[in-house]
């Protein structure tokens, strides 16, 4: 959170405001920091980490994206009541039943599509099965 603190009020200064006024921002304060390093808006490299490290870990359990799990509540209800979260399991879930998915929870993963393909640390199934060779090919 610190990390992000100069940058948060540089270019998400609305949606502090707006989080500000609410109990709850639904995730809006990090959606925006998403959306700037995904179009190069985040030049702090401490903050830069500290995002991707949350898409990171919401890659294997979506509870920890607000956003995608507000846009996909009703989905995630309907069709994965009785999936167990984590290791990616509701996304593939969401996934598997894309065709039945509301608009507002297809654009969200769509958009979250286009995030995945610039970084394969945010698809858990790619980054959890090539763990090994990431160790042995990969340096950091």
């Amino acid at each position: 959170r610190r990390a992000c603190s100069s940058v948060v009020n540089l270019v998400c200064r609305s949606e502090v405001t707006a989080a500000k006024s609410r109990v709850s921002a639904s995730g809006k304060v990090l959606e925006c920091l998403k959306k700037n390093l995904e179009s190069g808006n985040i030049t702090n490299a401490e903050c830069r980490r500290e995002v991707e490290r949350k898409m990171v870990v919401a890659a294997g359990d979506i509870r920890q994206d607000t956003a995608l799990t507000m846009s996909c509540k009703v989905d995630l209800l309907t069709h994965c009541a009785g999936v167990p979260p984590g290791k990616g399991r509701l996304w593939t879930c969401l996934e598997r039943h894309r065709k039945q998915a509301s608009p507002e929870c297809e654009a969200k993963l769509f958009e979250r599509e286009v995030w995945m393909s610039g970084d394969w640390r945010y698809k858990y199934a790619l980054a959890s099965q090539c763990a090994s060779e990431r160790q042995v090919l990969c340096h950091g």
